[in-house]
């Protein structure tokens, strides 16, 4: 089976645009402890999603959430992300191939309520398989 967050992780940190900003701060599931909230950051979690019985393909749900030093930071990480991974397809990466991934919920900006610091969360449909 493929490594469904190593892929994801990969896609993204081969974005220039993503990279420039985030640098190699993507996280699986949370950021950090100890988190310098003036570095843009994207964290990623893996909601669930199905599998094919006749393909070996795997569709995960995935939420992101797109931090910034403030909403037009947060913004800016958010739309770098979409731009790395809506309509990213044919990619291979090291544990297999991200055939396509799409934008599922557009971005929606909130407030932790932990630590009062902005971020986009959106949701994207992937689908991946192993080669």
């Amino acid at each position: 089976m493929i490594d469904v967050p190593a892929a994801i992780r990969e896609v993204l940190l081969a974005d220039a645009g993503l990279v420039a900003k985030v640098g190699d701060r993507i996280y699986l599931q949370r950021l950090p402890e100890g988190h310098d909230f003036d570095q843009q950051a994207v964290v990623f979690a893996i909601q669930g999603g199905t599998t094919d019985v006749y393909v070996p393909h795997l569709y995960p749900t995935l939420e992101f959430k797109c931090w910034g030093k403030d909403t037009i930071d947060a913004q800016e990480t958010y739309r770098l992300t979409y731009d790395a991974l809506h309509d990213k397809s044919r990619a291979s990466v090291s544990s297999g191939f991200l055939v396509e991934a799409l934008e599922q919920r557009h971005g929606q900006n909130l407030i932790d309520p932990d630590s009062k610091r902005p971020y986009v969360r959106a949701i994207f449909r992937a689908i991946l398989r192993k080669d």
